[in-house]
C-alpha cells in the first residue's frame, strides 16, 4: 500500500496487540524472524521495490503487509480492525499494488491427499475454464496488469491446450514465470490468485478469498464438471452465462454476496486519484491463511 511508511504500518500492528514483525533487506533478502519462530505466525510489515508511490516525494511511504497463518477458528476481527486502521491513519492503493490469494495445497488436510503438482494443474484447469467470469469480478484496468496475464491466451501463445496437452505443469515451463493470474508457489505450498485489484476494503478482501477457496476446493473435488465446461464453447466463452456456470460450480449460496460485491466494485468508477492497491491472500479449507500486500 502507499501513503504510510513501514514504520508506522508496525505500529499499527502493535497498537492492535497483535505479533508484528517487521522485516528489513539484508543484502538484498528479507530478513529472517526469530530463532524457532515462523514468519507465517506473525502479521509481517517489509518494503517491496514493486509498490511505487504516486508521487517521488512519497517514495517511503510504501509498505507491504502480510497477515499470519489464519486457521478455521481464528477470528476475522484482528483483520478487519487492522485494515481500518491503516485507512485512518492515511493509507492508500494505487495500480503499482495487487491484491493476492494464496491456497495452501500441501498441509494435510487442506485439500485432500492429492500431490501439490496434482493439485496445482485441477486449480489452474478450473480458473481456465471460470476465466471470463473471473474476469467479470475483476477492475478493468487490473487486467491490463503484466502480472495478471490472460491464461487461456498464455498457454495458446505457447502452443499448449492445458486440458489436452499439459500432464503436468512442469512440462509447462512458460507457465512458472510469475505473469500469471494464477501461480503455484510450491516453496510455499500454495497456489497464488493474482488477478484481483489490490484494496483496502475488508468486505472485498474477504469476498476474493471466498471464491478462491471454493473454487479450488471443487477444482479437485469435480474435476470432472470443469471439463464439461471447457468442452462447451456456448459456457466457456460467454461471459455471462460463465458466470452463472461459476455460481453453479461453487455451489455456495453465500458466495452469491461475495460475486455481487466483487462485481459491484470492478463496474464502479474509481474516485480520481484512488488507485487500487496490491495484496496477498491464502487460503486454507475451512479457513483462510491470508497473507496481505498493500
Amino acid at each position: 500500500m502507499v501513503g504510510i511508511a513501514p514504520d508506522q504500518a508496525h505500529r499499527v500492528l502493535l497498537q492492535q496487540k497483535l505479533p508484528a514483525l517487521q522485516r528489513a533487506y539484508v543484502q538484498g533478502a528479507l530478513s529472517d524472524p526469530p530463532p524457532g519462530k515462523s514468519r507465517f505466525d506473525y502479521w509481517q510489515v517489509m518494503k517491496d521495490v514493486s509498490i511505487e508511490a504516486d508521487d517521488e516525494e512519497d517514495a517511503d511511504l510504501c509498505v507491504e503487509i502480510a497477515t499470519p497463518i489464519i486457521r478455521p477458528n481464528d477470528s476475522l476481527d484482528p483483520l478487519i480492525k487492522v485494515v481500518s486502521e491503516l485507512v485512518n491513519r492515511g493509507a492508500d492503493v494505487n495500480l503499482s499494488c495487487a491484491l493476492q490469494v494464496h491456497i495452501d495445497v500441501a498441509s494435510p488436510p487442506a485439500l485432500g491427499s492429492h500431490s501439490f503438482n496434482h493439485s496445482a494443474l485441477a486449480i489452474t484447469r478450473a480458473y481456465a475454464a471460470f476465466e471470463p467470469a473471473l474476469d467479470l469480478l475483476i477492475d478493468p484496468d487490473r487486467r491490463q496488469c503484466c502480472y495478471a496475464a490472460n491464461l487461456r491466451k498464455m498457454f495458446q501463445d505457447n502452443n499448449q491446450d492445458l486440458f489436452d496437452d499439459c500432464i503436468s505443469l512442469e512440462s509447462c515451463s512458460f507457465y512458472w514465470d510469475g505473469s500469471a493470474k494464477i501461480q503455484p508457489r510450491p516453496g510455499y505450498g500454495t497456489i497464488e490468485y493474482r488477478a484481483l485489484q489490490g484494496t483496502l476494503q475488508w468486505g472485498l478482501i474477504l469476498s476474493w478469498a471466498s471464491v478462491a477457496e471454493a473454487l479450488s476446493e471443487r477444482a479437485l473435488t469435480d474435476p470432472e464438471q470443469v471439463l464439461q465446461i471447457w468442452q462447451n464453447p456456448d459456457w466457456r466463452d460467454h461471459p455471462e452465462k460463465n458466470l452463472e456456470c461459476l455460481q453453479r460450480f461453487l455451489d455456495k449460496p453465500l458466495l452469491h454476496h461475495s460475486i455481487t460485491t466483487l462485481l459491484t466494485a470492478a463496474n464502479t468508477p474509481r474516485p480520481e486519484n484512488t488507485g487500487r492497491g496490491r495484496g496477498r491472500l491464502a487460503l486454507r479449507p475451512g479457513g483462510l491463511w491470508r497473507r496481505g500486500r498493500g
